[in-house]
C-alpha cells in the first residue's frame, strides 16, 4: 500500500479482503464564496497540505465576501464542518465572513479546527 491518504479496507471473507486508496475531495462553499454559492456541485475544492497531513487542507488567496460557508466531503451534505471562533464540528452552524476580501483559509479535521487570514502578497 503506497497512499498516505484515506483506505477504505473490504472483508471478503475471514481470509479474503481488500485495502485500497478512496479519492475523497473536500471543500468549501456558501453565498461567502462567489462562484460557490449553496448549489449542489460547485465548491471549491481545498488543496490537500503539502506536508502529507491526510485531513488538513489550504487554500490561498481566495476572495469571500460577507456571508457564510460550510466545508464539506465529496460535494454532499452528509458530511460537512461548521463552527465559530476557529472550531469546527459536524453539521454544525455556518462559518462567519464578517468582511470582504482575500484570504488565506486552513482547514485541518483532525483537530477540528480552521482558520481565516487577511492574504498577504
Amino acid at each position: 500500500i503506497s497512499g498516505q491518504g484515506l483506505m477504505q479496507f473490504t472483508m471478503f471473507d475471514l481470509k479474503t479482503f481488500e485495502v485500497k486508496e478512496v479519492d475523497t475531495v473536500y471543500g468549501i462553499l456558501g453565498d461567502a464564496v462567489p462562484d460557490a454559492d449553496w448549489m449542489a456541485t460547485n465548491d471549491f475544492e481545498l488543496v490537500p497540505d503539502p506536508c502529507g497531513s491526510p485531513l488538513r487542507f489550504y487554500l490561498f488567496g481566495i476572495r469571500l465576501v460577507t456571508g457564510t460557508f460550510k466545508v464539506r466531503k465529496n460535494k454532499a451534505w452528509f458530511q460537512n464542518w461548521g463552527g465559530s471562533d476557529g472550531n469546527l464540528a459536524l453539521n454544525a452552524e455556518n462559518i462567519q465572513v464578517a468582511e470582504e476580501g482575500i484570504y488565506d483559509i486552513m482547514v485541518d479535521l483532525t483537530l477540528n479546527k480552521y482558520s481565516i487570514t487577511p492574504h498577504s502578497s
